[in-house]
């Protein structure tokens, strides 16, 4: 193999490895967002029954007054 050859099997290597690092920070930070963004809408939901579960609440106290 002359140094030509050599060169271009270090470049292929290296630019894969740099396209599947890539690849991997974007899954990763996909993975990331979806997680964030599913806690996120959980969480909302749960605030908003609990809000719902405090007004009913407040409504069934303050007609027992």
């Amino acid at each position: 193999m002359s140094d030509y050859q050599v060169n271009d099997v270090l470049q292929g290597l290296i630019s894969s490895a740099i396209h599947l690092f890539n690849q991997s920070t974007v899954d990763s930070a996909i993975a990331l967002f979806h997680h964030f963004w599913s806690s996120f809408i959980i969480s909302s939901i749960i605030r908003l029954a609990l809000s719902f579960l405090v007004g009913i609440n407040l409504s069934v106290f303050s007609e027992n007054n």
